[in-house]
């Protein structure tokens, strides 16, 4: 959703007046720097060593799933400290999107900006083949709503 709406927002901006233009990249721009935090946006990916937010649950994950013991006290700590990292980005990204964003732009559009439904994401990605996870962002999402932390009980 986010990076569809960067892109619409760059494509609206190409035929609207300088004023509007300028309006529509900033937004663009600060929907760019949110991706930038969550995922790495480095050509090379985690090779460069550029590791955000989805790295670092990956990491996690990965050191309890691939270990037959219990989790230590640190994945355990740093489970916490993602899920704030996490809240804090979904709050951004609420800022981003909400209405009060979203319709102030599309005032001035003839076209206007639409924030696509996850449904709708998922069906686009799933026709693309990228689909392939078994564990989706959002049911991760759903366990951390319920109170545990890929397996954890908070």
């Amino acid at each position: 959703a986010l990076i569809d709406l960067r892109d619409q927002t760059h494509e609206r901006a190409e035929g609207a007046k300088a004023s509007t233009a300028k309006r529509l990249t900033s937004y663009a721009d600060e929907l760019e720097a949110l991706r930038g935090s969550l995922v790495s946006t480095s050509d090379a990916g985690w090779l460069s060593g550029d590791e955000k937010l989805r790295e670092h649950l990956a990491d996690v994950f990965g050191g309890i799933a691939g270990f037959d013991g219990r989790p230590t006290q640190s994945q355990i700590d740093r489970t916490a400290v993602l899920a704030e990292e996490l809240d804090a980005a979904k709050g951004r990204f609420a800022e981003l999107t909400g209405a009060s964003s979203i319709e102030a732009l599309n005032r001035r559009l003839t076209e206007p900006l639409a924030l696509i439904s996850r449904e709708q994401w998922d069906e686009d990605h799933e026709k693309k083949g990228a689909g392939t996870t078994s564990l989706k962002p959002h049911r991760l999402q759903e366990l951390m709503d319920g109170g545990w932390v890929i397996g954890l009980r908070r």
